[in-house]
């Protein structure tokens, strides 16, 4: 009875131990993945209007506002950065707001 319950023990503490390592690896593994799909989805629809060779990317995890954004830098305006989301299923430009353009 002893062995059967420090191997239950054993099993018990053993799953624990992954669940608590593998945890933070799915997270981390959940985020890059969103971000690698957004900074598709931004270059896709960018690609529409611009040359490849126009524009730089970077995406974003943040705390605030949207989880998931993409910060796009034009080669021909470096000093403004444009900030972009997925929008349920759609590439929206929130920063600087394009509504002051119309």
């Amino acid at each position: 009875m002893g062995c059967s319950t420090i191997k239950k023990f054993a099993i018990f503490l053993s799953t624990i131990t992954d669940v608590l390592l593998l945890t933070p690896l799915v997270g981390y593994g959940y985020i890059k993945y969103r971000l690698f799909i957004l900074e598709k989805d931004t270059s896709n629809y960018l690609l529409e209007k611009y040359d490849k060779n126009a524009f730089k990317i970077e995406t974003n995890f943040g705390m605030k506002g949207s989880l998931y954004t993409s910060t796009v830098v034009f080669e021909d305006e470096k000093d403004i950065e444009y900030i972009y989301i997925n929008n349920q299923g759609n590439i929206v430009q929130i920063i600087p707001d394009p509504s002051i353009y119309i």
